[in-house]
């Protein structure tokens, strides 16, 4: 399944709530005083029915976006915040309770001086399996075990189910492993696009420097990762094409998909992602596993090296010590989304013990909230 949710038991629960006390106060569902009469509703409708509320809302310093879902999210991470503190601090937590697990999860992210002293051995592992790749089969191993802890490298893979049979699930790969938003980014012509590309580059340099890199390693790691990432944008479906369902659905055997991508070896894969064997999966764009296999035959391990351990550092950021998570916000937060300042820890930590461990912490939020 997709790690992400869009909303988890505990945000159907608080939306329930909020809907429910908004309407008890309210009575209506269209408040007036939100509304701009000054401006004629034939000429910009968007600011005659919300115009008020714009000009009473701005976004807040921290968000690139505002509206009244992110209100509601406001009020989802504050009662969240408090069944959290309330776990994190509670020391008799049954072992293996949902209590206990999302009590300590929340707490690991909260304390700051254990991470700074850390630093980035956390990941060290990590980066020891990358450098003892040798052969292509190695890299695939080292691809499928970045997957499985979620890290996406070379391309999208995922279960979920058929779209052309809701009563069964199947293996999907995409187009993916890149470290800006979409192909568009890395190709654009347009004075913003390059501008974009040049502080990328510029970020990847810094990032490879806080690892350890002298500075002319790190930024030939950065031309390395920015060109063969550029290579994996050429072959991505624009977003235009992306609109069509049936273009992004193309079933095929794995006979097929080994024929596409030999050197991928798709069974091999699927055992190392510890997925069940399979006859077929999904393959949403086919020339994009032609471009995989190519990277695959003619870029050089020591440069897929450099690709993996960015794609784990990148992914691993916003949790690692200040430097590494202020750099990942200064340019994906602030450079490239508009923020002016980062959220303030409580609330990642809230929304990152939501993302995976939802489940837990929804039922820790119904059990405080409602009688049985």
């Amino acid at each position: 399944m997709k790690s992400s949710k869009v909303l988890t038991l505990a945000a159907l629960a608080t939306f329930a709530l909020a809907a429910c006390n908004k309407t008890q106060k309210s009575g209506v569902g269209i408040n007036p005083a939100n509304m701009d009469t000054t401006v004629s509703p034939g000429e910009n409708f968007y600011l005659y029915a919300n115009g008020s509320w714009l000009k009473n809302n701005p976004i807040p310093a921290s968000e690139s976006r505002w509206g009244s879902f992110n209100e509601l999210q406001e009020f989802n991470n504050k009662a969240l915040r408090t069944v959290l503190e309330e776990a994190a601090a509670k020391t008799d937590a049954k072992s293996g309770s949902n209590e206990q697990k999302v009590g300590d999860f929340y707490f690991s992210g909260m304390d700051s001086a254990a991470i700074e002293k850390a630093g980035i051995t956390p990941l060290q592992s990590e980066f020891d399996a990358i450098n003892n790749i040798k052969t292509t089969a190695g890299l695939l191993k080292t691809v499928a075990h970045l997957q499985r802890v979620g890290v996406s490298p070379l391309f999208s893979f995922y279960v979920y189910i058929d779209q052309k049979k809701s009563d069964a699930v199947v293996c999907y790969v995409n187009q993916g492993g890149l470290g800006l938003p979409d192909r568009d980014y890395y190709l654009g012509t347009d004075d913003r696009s390059k501008g974009i590309r040049e502080e990328y580059v510029k970020h990847l340099s810094v990032v490879f420097k806080l690892m350890g890199d002298a500075e002319a390693v790190a930024t030939k790691n950065a031309q390395t990762v920015m060109a063969m990432e550029t290579a994996l944008a050429k072959a991505s479906m624009t977003r235009v094409e992306l609109r069509d369902p049936y273009a992004s659905y193309n079933r095929m055997t794995i006979e097929q998909v080994n024929a596409a991508a030999p050197s991928l070896n798709f069974a091999t894969f699927l055992a190392d992602m510890k997925v069940p064997a399979q006859k077929e999966i999904v393959v949403g764009q086919p020339l994009f596993l032609a471009e995989v296999e190519k990277q695959l035959k003619n870029t050089s391990i020591e440069d897929w090296k450099t690709y993996l351990k960015w794609m784990t550092v990148n992914s691993a950021a916003p949790f690692l010590p200040k430097a590494f998570a202020d750099e990942n916000f200064n340019f994906f937060g602030k450079y490239l989304s508009g923020q002016k300042e980062r959220q303030p820890r409580w609330k990642t930590c809230v929304q990152n013990t939501n993302v995976n461990l939802g489940e837990a912490l929804g039922m820790e939020f119904a059990r405080r909230t409602f009688k049985p």
